[in-house]
């Protein structure tokens, strides 16, 4: 998977924010906000070519000490939480 080129995070008001910016912000009229958590994930795998499941895994394992069970479940949901939003790619 990979974030589409097209989102970044923005920081608003002391929210983190995914943006669509040039042709995609017209067509795109959701509002994604994003915890302190997910916008550290966000930040590191958007630096990245590509990532899965298993890398937010191991960014939440090495930053917050989460077992990896934990961090595979509530990375995997992540990762499809974005999915259906639309931000990233598979």
């Amino acid at each position: 998977m990979k974030v589409k080129p097209e989102f970044e995070l923005r920081t608003v008001a002391g929210e983190n924010i995914v943006v669509a910016t040039g042709k995609a912000a017209t067509n795109f009229s959701r509002l994604i906000s994003l915890n302190d958590s997910a916008a550290y994930l966000w930040r590191e795998v958007s630096a990245m070519p590509a990532f899965d499941e298993q890398t937010i895994a191991q960014l939440l394992t090495q930053r917050y000490g989460v077992d990896m069970q934990t961090a595979l479940a509530d990375g995997g949901e992540l990762v499809q939480n974005w999915l259906d939003a639309g931000i990233i790619e598979a």
